[in-house]
């Protein structure tokens, strides 16, 4: 069984944005879920592609395809948010999955830590089946048999 198997409609993001609306409780509970699921995908998005240069993440995605999904927006909530997917993706033994990992690990170190866990990442196991293709699109039938 693979991800797309277990996928019977797109995730539900629950939205952790709102610093007013935010507890601590919340965010403690996002980083036991984080390091809880036996397997996580993550997804930064950014400013841009260059964090020497100054691009640096303002959200990230994780998706836990027996828990659910969560979007973190740290336009809102900043260092608390950003401290939260710290102690999520640095603590985590379980699989961590990315379509392009070492693009998330430059974003993550970036932030100041190292993402931990098993790291798998979609892209190059795409390559690997198929070095010859010329593109490995994100969720393209290579990807999925990834």
């Amino acid at each position: 069984m693979n991800l797309f198997d277990t996928i019977r409609e797109p995730p539900r993001f629950e939205q952790i944005t709102d610093p007013r609306l935010v507890q601590a409780k919340q965010l403690t509970a996002l980083v036991e879920w984080g390091k809880s699921v036996r397997e996580l995908f993550i997804d930064y998005e950014t400013t841009g592609l260059h964090p020497r240069k100054g691009d640096a993440p303002f959200s990230c995605q994780l998706f836990a395809p027996d828990k659910g999904a969560k979007m973190i927006d740290f336009r809102y909530l900043g260092d608390n948010g950003r401290a939260a997917v710290k102690d999520a993706l640095s603590q985590r033994t379980g699989k961590t999955v990315a379509y392009n990992m070492a693009f998330e690990t430059r974003m993550s170190r970036a932030m100041g830590f190292e993402v931990s866990g098993s790291l798998y990442c979609a892209m190059t196991a795409a390559y690997a089946l198929h070095e010859s293709r010329p593109s490995y699109g994100a969720w393209g039938p290579l990807t999925q048999k990834a």
